[in-house]
């Protein structure tokens, strides 16, 4: 499908987030790892067949739990004084979102390339973020980086704390609802309704950043396809070397889908790991279903290879040479 192949372009780089704020009604990740997930009572039964469709569907949904992170840079501006690493505004879908509280907040309208973003919000203390706080991002036909988005995120402050004299350094937690977001790339659309929560860490900025995000259902309706992610989240952490960021990323859920018959369930048996602004270089992505699974196996940051297991005896059956180009499109 056209518009998820394009936008999974834009934010596969940076594949992130997951699990992570205060609020005990979101499904985090344990601070002790991936736990694991139980998958529904039915699943797809998993071929040498089916397996690149597969393994496509799960690594593109994968990589679009982390748009609630992408819009929630709206809040506020980019990092700055050197912390940030080297990406363009959230409204391009990709980079970490590192939200600098833009205060006295709303009502306010931002202006975009065409079109603008209303912004309101029921605010405590006008100087700053507190837990409780509520804000609205209205987007209207809002075009920025080739891409227009139309429609509503609603999010509540679950946790601001900010670290005393550096204003690019803070821990920022929102619970947010998106509803009837139209992301348009192109001729195609892709629209977004349900819930994520998103954890932004940039107290050690410039030398690490995170963010971590999860939701209990978020539905994307395409061109041609609606999928469903459920009970999931994905965890991203970013360390400079001196030179660039190096990602590591853990992810998991259960993606339904109109493309396939049955649901399946994706977890990360080994990180993803690469170099920001990359393809991952190495780490696993686990696609199981009936007794049966496809196993995502990195190569470099190039190609891939596709292990399936259509009979859930854990030997391989057959191995897909694919590259991660192919797996977006």
């Amino acid at each position: 499908m056209t518009s998820i192949s394009t936008r999974a372009a834009l934010l596969l780089p940076v594949l992130l987030v997951a699990a992570g704020c205060s609020s005990d009604s979101a499904p985090f990740f344990p601070e002790d790892g991936q736990a694991p997930i139980e998958g529904p009572p039915e699943q797809l039964q998993i071929t040498a067949s089916n397996a690149p469709l597969v393994a496509a569907l799960v690594y593109q949904s994968a990589v679009r739990s982390t748009q609630g992170g992408a819009f929630a840079v709206e809040i506020g501006s980019g990092l700055g004084g050197g912390a940030a690493k080297p990406s363009g505004p959230g409204i391009a879908l990709k980079g970490i979102p590192a939200l600098v509280v833009q205060v006295p907040f709303g009502p306010l309208i931002v202006d975009c390339t065409s079109g603008s973003i209303a912004l309101s919000g029921d605010i405590a203390d006008p100087t700053g973020l507190s837990a409780g706080d509520t804000i609205r991002l209205v987007h209207q036909a809002c075009e920025e980086g080739g891409a227009t988005v139309t429609g509503v995120v609603d999010a509540v402050v679950d946790e601001f704390t900010p670290v005393a004299g550096l204003p690019d350094n803070y821990l920022l937690g929102l619970l947010m609802e998106l509803s009837d977001l139209q992301v348009t790339v192109g001729s195609s659309s892709e629209t977004s309704n349900g819930d994520v929560a998103v954890l932004i860490d940039t107290t050690n900025a410039p030398a690490s950043l995170s963010e971590e995000a999860a939701g209990n259902s978020m539905r994307f309706d395409g061109d041609n396809r609606s999928d469903t992610l459920r009970n999931y989240a994905t965890n991203a952490t970013y360390n400079f070397d001196g030179e660039v960021y190096l990602f590591s990323v853990i992810t998991q859920g259960t993606v339904s889908s109109t493309a396939i018959e049955q649901p399946v369930t994706y977890t990360t048996p080994v990180a993803l790991e690469g170099v920001e602004g990359d393809f991952p270089s190495s780490g696993e992505l686990l696609t199981s279903g009936d007794a049966s699974s496809v196993r995502i196996v990195a190569v470099d940051n190039i190609n891939v290879r596709l292990d399936v297991d259509s009979n859930g005896d854990g030997e391989v059956d057959v191995s897909i040479e694919t590259t991660w180009t192919d797996l977006i499109n």
